[in-house]
């Protein structure tokens, strides 16, 4: 924790020059880097790495309905544009009727929430 809040800040308006300030560097940063990088370097198996983007997606929970309908309609999109595979089958259920299918997704998502992707891996593609 020591270093992490900057003693010589005294104002909002250091603070907001400070922030901008981080934000550029994390923008140049990510510039010399490719935001592609995972598929670039070959990071995951393409299974992987739309389970953990999907997983990421569902984590962030960017809207207040339909986070789940949405991050397995990009990992399926990642699946078929970027890699040329099949999409997942998500257990070949409706989402939206509660069930045991839908309490074993949840169960996975909750395990990678604890980074252990492996359930989430096998759900996918069951």
């Amino acid at each position: 924790m020591k270093g992490l809040i900057p003693t010589h800040i005294t104002t909002k308006g250091e603070l907001d020059a400070l922030e901008l300030e981080n934000i550029a560097r994390a923008v140049a940063w990510m510039q010399k880097i490719k935001a592609d990088g995972w598929v670039e370097y070959d990071v995951y198996p393409p299974d992987e790495f739309a389970v953990r983007f999907h997983h990421r997606l569902v984590s962030i929970h960017p809207f207040s309905n339909g986070n789940g309908r949405h991050a397995r309609l990009m990992a399926d999109l990642i699946l078929e544009k970027i890699f040329n595979k099949e999409p997942f089958s998500w257990g070949k259920v409706n989402f939206a009727k509660t069930g045991d299918v839908r309490t074993m997704y949840i169960k996975a998502l909750k395990k990678a929430d604890d980074h252990d992707y492996g359930v989430l891996l096998k759900f996918v593609r069951s």
